[in-house]
């Protein structure tokens, strides 16, 4: 039987070079994933400025091709 202060099972506390080891990986690891993960981020920025920039003048052109133009009637007139 065991003693009445035992409860479940009992783990010997991990030695202190392993949590040191474990704190190291565990910070390896998320430094890898937040490098690619801003690799990612700046390769998609300027995939899309490019384009972003190329849109300007085209929105810029479709405005002027919609915007009333003055007729001929109006411009012989002095209008």
């Amino acid at each position: 039987m065991a003693p009445p202060h035992y409860q479940g099972v009992h783990r010997r506390p991990a030695p202190r070079m392993a949590s040191v080891a474990r704190a190291a990986a565990s910070l390896a690891v998320l430094s890898v994933l937040a490098v690619l993960f801003l690799d990612a981020l700046l390769i998609t920025v300027g995939l899309l400025t490019p384009v972003a920039a190329a849109l300007r003048p085209l929105r810029a052109w479709l405005r002027d091709l919609d915007a009333p133009t003055v007729s001929t009637a109006s411009a012989a007139s002095g209008r």
